[in-house]
């Protein structure tokens, strides 16, 4: 997910916990320094699924609370320079 102010970062982090605390998201990233692709100064959240099946199931519950249009991408490596290798991640 990418935001365009630190604001906008906490305000979807609310609507996340409870989706964190119910197990359905295992591994989350974000930062409050602005990350800066394209032109473009944005902040960023990574949550992390493994397998499509996580994937799709994850997309269903924050599509149910109003994240309709995040972007996905398979693979994490563009982000691993900022928070550390897509491995350590995500706790099986």
């Amino acid at each position: 997910m990418f935001r365009g102010s630190s604001e906008e970062v906490w305000t979807s982090m609310e609507y996340l916990l409870p989706i964190i605390c119910r197990g359905e998201i295992k591994s989350l990233k974000h930062d409050g320094d602005r990350l800066v692709s394209g032109g473009y100064e944005q902040y960023v959240i990574v949550i992390y699924t493994w397998g499509q099946e996580e994937r799709d199931k994850l997309k269903r519950a924050l599509h149910s609370i109003g994240f309709t249009n995040i972007r996905w991408r398979r693979g994490c490596k563009a982000f691993e320079e900022r928070f550390g290798p897509w491995r350590t991640w995500f706790n099986s």
